[in-house]
């Protein structure tokens, strides 16, 4: 390719050619057929860049947004979809079908202020309360029919949703819901079940409750016994509002005792610290930050009484500059190599947070002592040949370290309700989710470990147990 080829390339880019025809002397040519099948030259007067799309068009890909698509189609409105509904085209449109609606004859003309066709079929609409309604309609002959509301869609009253009611004027993530502390009075001992219900527009029967217990393991237990309990409702998929009571009633039942919480999963993807903090406070459950510590006063892992063996159960941390910290456990024999973590910790370090860390940053911090029944075990060791002796004392070292690591949890989120710093930054548990075990957590072993992770004490004042009243009915003072 000579100089003056590689002066004239043309750049590989999206771009708007405006041209004229015939040719003229044009930087360079690009040829082309005109209507008659002749080869004509191209004369190149202008380039310009393609400017980012501007269309408020939006993929129809359900009957509501067809609807919303030729609402703004005919009212010349100029934004998105989402912000179409709160605009004033939108309102105007609408009043107009109060006239459309008094003028009509029949009701296929009444429910089609405007032509909206979906998969080929007419939708017939309206307003009822401000929120859009749309169905399809038949075909009578050759002609379309409105056939009543069966089967009807409704519009979110949300105003820039776009997405079908599945709860009363809501959809599924914008519904009024609530979290319930249910209880069982049919127990001798108190037995207390967290549930939070998919909105529903009429409210759950009693019947209904007790099935949807059994996602908590409590179905059981319940027959035709009195459901009583406590309420928080949340909104506008308003998860923090969940996760900071599962995690606060989670934490008081462990910390408190004289109560079995059913739910075995905690999920705290997102919490309110503040909130948390107080519930636990009303409920006695008491504790402050504590002064520093010398770096050199907990050298030693609290939950570590000898030498540890990566091929049996343990608890380890990592934790950064940035005052991230993480806990998790390992249970796994089989290991990829000496001191790594268990083989399927790369695929979800993203999922459990441990991702900001490296794999050298971790250190243990709790193991059971070691039986002598599986002192020989080691990375090639096969489970699957433990004599059942074995395999008794392998599960206890197990539940041992879940347990311990749902302490460990409880520690970080403890950390960040009491403005713990480390290094210099506030204390951050990077863990989403905690195991909930009745007896968890001793107040000690929760402090000495609090001391040996953030280099501080933890201040807390005497726990007593959690009491049942006259009626039966665990006493809990609820935070709203």
């Amino acid at each position: 390719m000579d100089k003056s080829e590689e002066e004239n390339q043309v750049p590989v880019k999206r771009v708007r050619i405006l041209v004229d025809i015939p040719v003229s002397k044009a930087p360079f040519n690009l040829m082309t057929y005109n209507s008659q099948g002749e080869q004509v030259e191209l004369n190149v007067i202008q380039i310009e860049d393609e400017p980012p799309s501007t269309s408020t068009t939006v993929k129809a890909d359900s009957i509501l947004k067809a609807v919303l698509q030729g609402m703004i189609g005919n009212s010349g409105y100029k934004g998105t979809m989402e912000s179409f509904w709160g605009s004033d085209k939108r309102k105007k449109l609408t009043d107009k079908w109060a006239n459309h609606v008094k003028k009509s004859k029949t009701d296929t003309e009444k429910y089609t202020p405007i032509d909206v066709f979906y998969n080929k079929d007419k939708i017939a609409m309206q307003l009822v309360d401000g929120l859009l309604q749309v169905v399809k309609m038949q075909t009578v002959g050759n002609e379309w029919k409105f056939n009543k509301w069966g089967g009807r869609q409704q519009k979110c009253s949300v105003s820039a949703c776009t997405s079908n009611c599945h709860g009363g004027k809501f959809y599924s993530t914008h519904a009024p819901r609530q979290v319930l502390l249910l209880q069982d009075l049919r127990a001798t001992s108190p037995v207390l079940a967290l549930l939070s219900p998919e909105p529903t527009t009429h409210p759950y029967t009693e019947s209904e409750m007790r099935t949807k217990l059994a996602e908590c393991g409590v179905k059981k237990l319940w027959g035709g016994e009195e459901i009583e309990g406590g309420r928080w409702p949340f909104q506008d998929d308003n998860n923090k509002v969940r996760g900071s009571v599962y995690l606060a009633v989670s934490l008081m039942v462990m910390i408190k005792g004289g109560a079995t919480l059913m739910n075995s999963k905690i999920i705290f993807v997102g919490f309110d610290v503040t909130w948390v903090k107080s519930f636990l406070n009303q409920n006695g459950v008491l504790f402050e930050k504590g002064e520093q510590l010398q770096e050199s006063v907990n050298s030693t892992p609290p939950g570590v009484s000898g030498e540890v063996n990566r091929s049996l159960p343990y608890v380890y941390f990592g934790r950064n500059d940035k005052g991230q910290f993480y806990t998790g456990v390992q249970c796994e024999i089989r290991l990829r190599v000496s001191s790594a973590k268990a083989s399927y910790h790369d695929k979800i370090k993203a999922e459990t947070g441990m991702d900001s860390f490296k794999e050298d940053e971790d250190q243990v911090i709790f193991q059971s002592p070691i039986p002598k029944l599986l002192q020989h075990v080691t990375s090639i060791t096969k489970r699957s040949k433990f004599s059942p002796a074995e395999e008794a004392e392998f599960c206890k070292m197990e539940e041992a370290a879940n347990k311990y690591e749902t302490l460990a949890h409880s520690v970080l989120k403890i950390g960040e309700m009491v403005g713990q710093t480390y290094k210099g930054a506030l204390v951050k548990g990077t863990p989403k989710q905690l195991n909930n075990f009745n007896g968890a957590i001793n107040v000690v072993d929760l402090m000495s470990t609090y001391s040996f992770l953030f280099e501080s004490n933890l201040v807390m004042k005497e726990v007593s147990q959690l009491e049942k009243g006259c009626d039966g009915k665990v006493v809990i003072n609820f935070v709203v």
